[in-house]
């Protein structure tokens, strides 16, 4: 399956988790990061492996330098509307390109495939 293939086949919620997974995943590397708020987190990642599949989760690797910066610039285009963010993550062509600026999303969508 081609990678538009791929990316056509799961449903956009999966694809926009993924990609807040890997900018949890970063955070979480902040040796400044309170821990009440580092507990939200491995929760919320607690949850997603259940929804996704543990190894999908795990195939993601933290944010890279540019998926962060992707993500803050899709973050900042209606900050009040996090519906907007979402909607722009999940475009076909927005993720693909993620995808190139951060392999193991693609890694994670055919794990997510394979189960």
């Amino acid at each position: 399956m081609t990678p538009p293939e791929l990316i056509a086949s799961v449903s956009s919620g999966i694809l926009s988790e993924l990609v807040c997974v890997a900018h949890y995943k970063r955070a979480l590397t902040r040796p400044d990061m309170s821990v009440g708020l580092r507990l939200e987190i491995l929760e919320w990642l607690t949850r997603c492996a259940r929804d996704l599949l543990l190894a999908t989760v795990e195939a993601v690797e933290p944010a890279s330098d540019r998926l962060e910066e992707a993500f803050i610039k899709a973050r900042r285009i209606n900050p009040a509307d996090l519906e907007c963010f979402f909607s722009v993550i999940e475009r076909p062509d927005v993720f693909a390109d993620l995808c190139k600026l951060h392999p193991s999303l693609l890694m994670a969508l055919e794990v997510h495939k394979a189960r």
